[in-house]
């Protein structure tokens, strides 16, 4: 049983993974660009370590593979997200921006 759920884990994360990748070729700007990026990395890719450390329950490396998970799920959306503030703040357009609350802010 727990096989089975491996092995969808690592299909979902693959379904993510393809459908990510698309989102970066076909998203018109920077800023959604990242959305697809992120979204291969945390969902794709915290699927699959899910998945393979569902393999080995309870071994040396499967807690291996939950800390990199863990450190995958801090560091990623806060990585992206400093790529997104140096970007607004290097002023690099939005493809369709409707309304912009951060440019009061800015200084």
């Amino acid at each position: 049983m727990i096989e089975l759920i491996s092995e969808g884990l690592l299909w979902l994360a693959g379904i993510i993974t393809l459908i990510g990748a698309l989102g970066m070729l076909r998203f018109p700007d920077f800023y959604t660009r990242c959305h697809a990026a992120t979204m291969v990395s945390i969902g794709g890719f915290s699927l699959a370590l899910a998945g393979i450390a569902l393999y080995a329950p309870l071994s040396t490396g499967f807690f291996k593979l939950l800390l990199i998970l863990a450190v995958n799920l801090v560091t990623n959306p806060t990585a992206t997200h400093a790529l997104a503030d140096s970007a607004y703040r290097l002023r690099i357009g939005h493809a369709k921006l409707v309304r912009d609350d951060l440019k009061g802010g800015q200084g």
